[in-house]
Formats: C-alpha cells, structure tokens, sequence
C-alpha cells in the first residue's frame, strides 16, 4: 500500500476510490474493472480466494500478474474481508501502467533509495514484482521503514510519503 500511497502522492494515481481498470486496460469489460484500490488495499475487492491457489500455486506461477487478473471475482467487492495474493499482486499492473515503471523499480525511486535502504523482492518468470512477497531486507532497512512510518511519512527532515496517506493507511 505504500507504493500505491506514493504513487498517489506523486500524481501518478487518483485516489483510492479510483477504479483498477482505470490504470489497468485489460480489466475493461470485466468484473474486476469498477473494483476501487481501496477494495484492493483492504482485502475487500472479492477476489477469490482459494488457499492452494492462494498460498501455493501462486508461489509457483510464471506469471503471477496474469493469474491475479485471472482470478474471478467471487464476492460484491467492499462486501467482505478476505486476505488474498491475487488481490495484493493487482498492484503490479496498476503501479506498472501508472507510473510506466516496474513496481520494483518504482520502489527503488521513490522509497528504499530516499531512506538508503538494500531491498529487493522477489519476481517472477516474466520479471514482474511478486507484490504479495516479503521485501528482503537488513532488519537495519526494516526498521527503516517502521521509522518512516512513525514519523509520518518524513525522514531525515524530507517528507518521502504524505501525512495523509499515511492517516490513509492505518485506517
């Protein structure tokens, strides 16, 4: 959520009351295209979910961004609380078409480069970020993070992510 926070905070993105298929064509014409990245950052966007597919199959797919936007929508998004991968690895399109950057490259820019982090996730196949994986990391990076975050969004005297986002954030 973070990224997408700065995505927003840079203009890249709207809002979260947006609709995914806004920054992610190939989701126009489908149910998955007026679902907000509000549902998407709350695990509410009625993806389904499955914990084989969830857990294991995603994991171990080539292509996880295709799988996520395959993925059918089983639930009225905002209707129910359900973590999913296939919800959080959403992201990656919509990062990637916003920012016309690979999420992990956004992420170098825009965060661990300002706080002098040596992070890096993991990809699949294609190269994409695996969204929903942990980041590898110091604990020194991670505690990093946790600090940006408990200053609000500002390190070392810079504000790198808004105030408002992330109020957004804990909410």
């Amino acid at each position: 959520s973070t990224l997408v926070g700065l995505a927003i905070d840079h203009g890249f993105i709207g809002g979260v009351d947006d609709p995914i298929g806004e920054y992610i064509p190939e989701l126009i014409g489908t149910d998955k295209e007026f679902i907000s990245i509000h549902d998407v950052l709350s695990m509410t966007s009625g993806v389904r979910f499955d914990l084989i597919e969830d857990n294991l199959l995603m994991a171990y797919a080539d292509d996880m961004t295709q799988r996520a936007l395959d993925n059918p929508v089983e639930n009225y998004p905002g209707a129910k609380w359900e973590y999913n991968n296939h919800t959080v690895q959403l992201s990656e399109p919509m990062i990637r078409n916003a920012t016309s950057m690979a999420a992990d490259e956004f992420a170098e820019a825009y965060l661990w480069e300002p706080l002098g982090m040596d992070a890096r996730g993991e990809k699949d196949a294609q190269g994409q970020a695996a969204m929903y994986m942990n980041v590898k990391a110091s604990c020194r990076d991670h505690a990093k993070f946790a600090y940006l975050m408990l200053k609000e969004g500002c390190w070392d005297g810079k504000q790198i992510i808004s105030r408002e986002w992330i109020s957004t954030a804990k909410e």
